[in-house]
């Protein structure tokens, strides 16, 4: 049995000075070796204050933490590929388009020149492309959520809202060349959260958190089927208690319960403990 038990790593992040919270989503170690992280502080404030993270790492210690990045609106999914960084904003409105979310892309050299400014509600050249959600009986518009890229390099991402799987085609200098809607085979996903992919067999493995599910999506034909699946638990003994981010380490899903119901979820109260779950894969 492998040891999964949990040591703090780093429990003194800063706060966002107005809203005097502190709000870490997905991270991601980048290629200089520092630890990036997503903030959202949408449930804080909507007035932008979301941002991008860097800690500092020396001798694989944490050190300083800055920001890199500010004026997102929800910032969500962090994903290093080469020397650049994808990162969701589940919120990115547009002034015609309130239900709007969008992948945006960094360089790291970009973010070693001092902290980038978004333009909200705008085509911010940051940003790769724009998704709208269709709001359904649940109310949310939260847009693209997990995202991840397979072994030919076409990244992936899903809405949170109405659980629209997209396929975006990258051209070689890491551009979009298309965005596509896929249609899948077998059981209809209702809500994409995290999501990574294993790149030796292309598949998408996705946490379904309207349905207390993992996914798994082979990319190679588009079909679906389900991992996991409970009903409505505290996430004792291992169970699902909504799914948020899914990381894969060896044929060992690790998946971190967020635990935030929703209208017309399966879970229905947020409740202890506060839970991460444990999933073998063949």
């Amino acid at each position: 049995m492998t040891d999964t038990s949990l040591k703090p790593y780093l429990s003194n992040l800063p706060v966002e000075p107005t809203t005097k919270k502190a709000a870490p989503m997905d991270l991601a170690f980048g290629p200089d070796g520092n630890l990036y992280y997503a903030e959202n502080q949408y449930e804080n404030s909507k007035d932008f204050k979301s941002r991008l993270m860097r800690v500092r790492v020396q001798n694989g210690k944490p050190g300083a933490v800055e920001t890199v990045v500010d004026n997102f609106a929800l910032a969500n999914a962090v994903v290093w590929k080469g020397n650049k960084i994808y990162v969701t904003d589940s919120q990115w409105d547009m002034p015609d388009n309130d239900k709007g979310s969008a992948v945006l892309a960094f360089t790291l050299a970009e973010l070693n020149q001092g902290p980038v400014h978004l333009k909200p509600k705008t085509m911010d050249p940051h940003v790769l492309t724009t998704f709208t959600t269709q709001v359904n009986e649940t109310g949310v518009d939260n847009g693209a959520d997990g995202l991840d890229y397979d072994s030919k390099g076409n990244f992936y991402t899903g809405s949170f809202g109405d659980g629209t799987f997209y396929k975006m085609t990258m051209k070689p200098d890491g551009t979009l060349a298309k965005k596509e809607a896929l249609t899948l085979k077998g059981k209809k996903i209702t809500c994409v959260d995290g999501l990574i992919i294993d790149r030796k067999t292309d598949k998408a493995y996705l946490c379904n958190s309207r349905e207390n599910a993992i996914e798994v999506v082979n990319l190679k034909d588009n079909t679906v089927t389900t991992l996991a699946q409970n009903g409505d638990t505290d996430g004792t003994n291992g169970l699902l208690d909504q799914p948020a981010e899914v990381l894969l380490k060896g044929n060992r899903l690790y998946v971190s319960d967020f635990d935030k119901p929703e209208k017309n979820f399966i879970n229905k109260k947020s409740d202890a403990p506060h839970t991460m779950s444990v999933i073998d894969v063949q």
